[in-house]
């Protein structure tokens, strides 16, 4: 064996734990392939909320003012 198969079959054995996180993660990662579109959908609504619920306290806080 040459010393570059051995680094690929050392590369690709991955000892995985039972209840570590990081070894989670990585099986997750291994499992899925192309864009994560679903995480990158849930941070957009996250944000966006987020953005609406700050603006709507802003109109409120402006709107109670305007009076005081």
């Amino acid at each position: 064996m040459s010393v570059e198969k051995c680094r690929e079959t050392l590369l690709k054995k991955k000892k995985y734990y039972e209840n570590c996180s990081c070894c989670k993660v990585d099986k997750l990662k291994e499992l899925k392939q192309g864009l994560p579109i679903r995480e990158i959908i849930s941070l957009w609504f996250f944000a966006i909320y987020n953005c609406l619920k700050g603006s709507a306290y802003m109109q409120m806080e402006m709107h109670a003012n305007s009076f005081g």
